[in-house]
């Protein structure tokens, strides 16, 4: 689970206390059920925390809710009647209802089950689903009964509790099944204002809670069978919000780190990611990249003082598929919002082009070319804007 940390940019690497993912399968090349939205300002993307309902000054294409928003109201109403589930699918209605969002996902962990989200406390304080979470063991694969917790501390502008972080036993096909129904419920709720889900520490056991498998004395086949059933769990959730025409932010295809799709661009590595993404065969598959941010990599180059980088903005427009994002997560807020963001290119008229192998890339839309020079790490981007 992410706490606070400061609002950098989506997709560059974040300082993370856990261990390295493990290798394990995933839930596969998933394309969300979406139509094409060529719209610049409508494919931006955001993941903040705010102490009450997120409600941003700018729109954006793509909201992910963290855990935390709106906790200072769902903690109010005490650990038995907590509701942030319920919070943060009305807090998509409300993003949608006012035109700030044209996308929303809500946030759920994989590893651990949280006591202020209402459907996973039902099954942690049922003595009949004590299987469903990890127990101590006796060093040889017998439990006894006791749920292992790693309690965590949330503070509010009224209180400063702990709070109760079970850990899913997913190689138990009932807690796997009861947890990808619970999400469903959860996204699938009437007016159809949730679009997809947030799905932290997707490999599980041992993110960001390395003493975990130590704790419970684990042995090392117990761990590996424990990630391959959370793997498969993710699978079959990503399968079941794909056909209810929902999504998945770890279902955004990336180089696997920890549990974030990072996909972003540099001067020291723009060459070799335009040509990899100008490939056709990647517009058949959705996209989520970072918008740059000044000082967050050596080698970004001059960016705006604040917000985005032009090179990169340039980039996912040169290779963005029909269902594509750009912008910031990992509790970001709307002061990373740059008018960069407001320009109108049209609809492509083409797909990405070299000039030669001259490490200059390009893209025909239908209110100009954008361009990107790698080797002198310039963006053209002879757009119109629409007027804010």
């Amino acid at each position: 689970m992410m706490l606070a940390t400061p609002a950098l940019a989506l997709l560059v690497a974040v300082a993370m206390a856990h261990a390295a993912a493990p290798p394990g399968p995933g839930p596969g090349n998933w394309t969300p059920n979406w139509p094409a939205n060529w719209n610049l300002t409508q494919s931006t993307v955001i993941e903040p925390s705010s102490a009450g309902y997120f409600l941003p000054a700018h729109t954006y294409g793509l909201v992910s809710l963290d855990w935390a928003t709106g906790k200072d109201i769902w903690s109010a109403r005490g650990k038995a009647l907590s509701n942030q589930t319920a919070m943060s699918v009305d807090n998509c209605r409300v993003l949608k209802a006012a035109g700030k969002a044209t996308r929303c996902f809500i946030y759920h962990n994989l590893e651990l089950a949280l006591e202020w989200e209402e459907d996973q406390r039902a099954a942690m304080v049922d003595p009949s689903k004590a299987h469903y979470f990890l127990q101590y063991t006796d060093g040889h694969g017998a439990t006894n009964g006791t749920i292992y917790n790693e309690p965590v501390v949330i503070t509010t502008n009224t209180s400063r509790l702990p709070w109760d972080q079970y850990f899913w036993n997913h190689t138990n096909p009932e807690a796997s099944a009861y947890f990808v129904d619970a999400v469903m419920r959860s996204v699938t709720s009437p007016g159809g204002a949730v679009d997809g889900v947030f799905t932290d520490d997707v490999y599980g056991v041992p993110m960001e809670h390395v003493h975990a498998a130590r704790n419970i004395k684990m042995s090392a086949a117990e761990l590996a069978d424990l990630q391959g059933a959370t793997a498969a769990t993710h699978a079959e959730l990503v399968r079941q919000l794909v056909a209810s025409g929902k999504f998945n932010w770890q279902a955004f295809p990336s180089e696997p780190k920890d549990d974030d799709p990072a996909t972003g661009i540099s001067k020291k590595s723009c060459t070799a990611f335009m040509r990899e993404h100008c490939r056709p065969e990647m517009q058949s598959q959705p996209l989520l990249m970072s918008a740059g941010s000044p000082g967050s990599h050596k080698d970004h180059g001059p960016c705006f003082g604040s917000g985005a980088c032009p090179q990169s903005v340039a980039a996912f427009l040169i290779v963005r598929p029909p269902v594509a994002f750009i912008g910031y997560g990992w509790e970001s807020d709307d002061n990373d919002w740059h008018d960069i963001f407001l320009l109108q290119p049209g609809v492509p008229t083409g797909l990405c082009k070299e000039q030669g192998t001259s490490g200059v890339f390009t893209r025909a839309w239908t209110n100009g070319v954008a361009e990107l020079d790698c080797k002198k790490w310039q963006a053209h981007l002879p757009f119109p804007a629409m007027q804010w």
